[in-house]
């Protein structure tokens, strides 16, 4: 008995250790299978567009999306078409619908879905890349307290200043080369980190390391995401973000002190402060925005907070400002008539009574300033693609296209700047120089034509000028 009972459990663990790896063999045969046919969203999307008829412009992973606009949008000025970029297929909207995109809803066609989905935020099971806080921060208080912020933004310009570039020696010859977008970043970094967090944190290194490195290390982790294959990703995900973390962890260890003494003040020192004080202003209204969990604050999420912020506004700000500067060498001419407007300027707000650091009215005033700018922007625009969007349900367009959901879509914002038609309008256009070639003066120009004057200014987004986004 005893010796028969052995036999019925050896075969048995014989037959389950042969079924085991049966099942192991199957698993991995069916895994194998399921990849190999399994296409990603991406190719599938871009076989779908072309079946609609769509053309498509350049060709492989690494088109140059620059030059695919160029051709695209005067090959197919009215109508839309597809550029293979580097991640997924996006479709170059005909300028036309602009105010008809810009008005349909966020549950139909997201901005917010767009970043998330391009981020691959899903991987880190971010819920959403704006929170409430930021968007009602931004929305609500930065837009009511802008001129305010100036006068602390004065202090921060000498300190940024004299840290970054010092007192320029006389002598010629003792001039060195610096790198300008190195510069230019730390002090941008600066001085939105006052109105972000405040002195002393906006000073820290290790802040002005985390704020101006979260974007650049983001960029390159979900870049390196996006080359491998879809059902790597979110194995190699935490590999991949590790740098990501870490610069968080950074964010919050840092944040962590100036998030406890706000939030111990009682309620007419915070009140008082939020009244009076300007430096870090940022901080106090998420924090007035972000509801606290059994009284304690959640320092990740406005760790996040601030890192996002500085995310939009550190980097663009920079770039925008090294090409500024390298429109004002390659054409000098511009030099002289932009000084002699500031000193204008600033006379009159000292015969005024003022201390010579002008209000947000004087800077209103500097329309050669804001034309330059605007100009060197027109021609260097800090994103290609503007009015970015993500399809959550079918979009049909006038040129009887209807775009499926899932689609990535957006408005060539390059093409915009060099074609738009209502320059040729203006009754001084024998003033202004061709459409590709630079005029700093240019938008200056078209204002200073009777019902133009509160036109044409860097910051107007319209259909004509969509580096702000114009409703994104």
């Amino acid at each position: 008995m005893t010796q028969g009972l052995k036999e019925v459990v050896r075969n048995s663990l014989q037959l389950d250790w042969k079924s085991t790896t049966l099942i192991v063999i199957f698993f991995i045969l069916a895994t194998i299978v399921v990849v190999w046919t399994q296409r990603p969203e991406e190719e599938l999307l871009l076989e779908k567009l072309k079946a609609l008829g769509l053309p498509v412009v350049g060709v492989g992973p690494n088109v140059n999306v620059s030059e695919a606009l160029e051709t695209g949008t005067q090959t197919y000025p009215d109508s839309p078409y597809v550029i293979p970029a580097d991640r997924v297929p996006v479709v170059i909207l005909p300028n036309s619908i602009i105010n008809s995109i810009k008005s349909l809803p966020e549950e139909q066609i997201s901005f917010e879905k767009e970043v998330f989905a391009r981020h691959l935020a899903h991987l880190k099971e971010t819920q959403k890349v704006f929170s409430e806080p930021i968007l009602n921060s931004i929305k609500q208080d930065l837009t009511r307290n802008i001129s305010k912020t100036l006068d602390t933004l004065w202090d921060e310009v000498d300190y940024a200043f004299e840290k970054n570039i010092g007192t320029l020696p006389e002598d010629e010859e003792q001039w060195k080369t610096v790198s300008v977008y190195g510069k230019v970043l730390n002090i941008v970094a600066l001085l939105s980190g006052r109105v972000f967090v405040g002195a002393p944190l906006c000073r820290d290194e290790e802040w002005i390391k985390a704020t101006i490195s979260y974007t650049i290390i983001l960029g390159a982790t979900v870049g390196m995401l996006w080359k491998r294959p879809w059902w790597q990703r979110r194995i190699v995900a935490p590999l991949y973000f590790r740098t990501y973390d870490d610069v968080h962890r950074k964010a919050q260890e840092l944040l962590r002190p100036l998030l406890e003494r706000e939030t111990t003040l009682d309620p007419s020192e915070w009140e008082k402060k939020t009244a009076e004080q300007t430096d870090g202003q940022l901080i106090r209204w998420l924090l007035s925005h972000t509801p606290q969990k059994d009284g304690k604050i959640n320092v990740k999420q406005l760790a996040h907070d601030q890192l996002t912020v500085s995310l939009a506004a550190i980097h663009t700000t920079s770039i925008t400002i090294s090409h500024l500067l390298y429109d004002l060498a390659t054409y000098p001419e511009h030099v002289a008539p932009l000084r002699e407007e500031l000193e204008s300027v600033i006379a009159e707000h000292k015969a005024a009574g003022g201390n010579g650091k002008l209000s947000k009215v004087e800077i209103t005033k500097l329309w050669k300033m804001d034309s330059f700018i605007k100009e060197s922007q027109r021609l260097n625009p800090p994103i290609l693609v503007q009015m970015r969007r993500y399809l959550t349900a079918p979009l049909a367009l006038p040129s009887g296209h209807i775009l499926p959901p899932g689609t990535f879509c957006g408005v060539d914002a390059q093409m915009t700047n060099r074609t738009v038609p209502y320059y040729e309008a203006s009754p001084i256009t024998h003033q202004q120089a061709p459409f590709d070639s630079f005029d700093g003066f240019r938008f200056s120009k078209l204002r200073s034509v009777p019902g133009n004057e509160n036109r044409y200014q860097f910051v107007t987004s319209s259909t004509e000028s969509l580096n702000f986004g114009h409703g994104s």
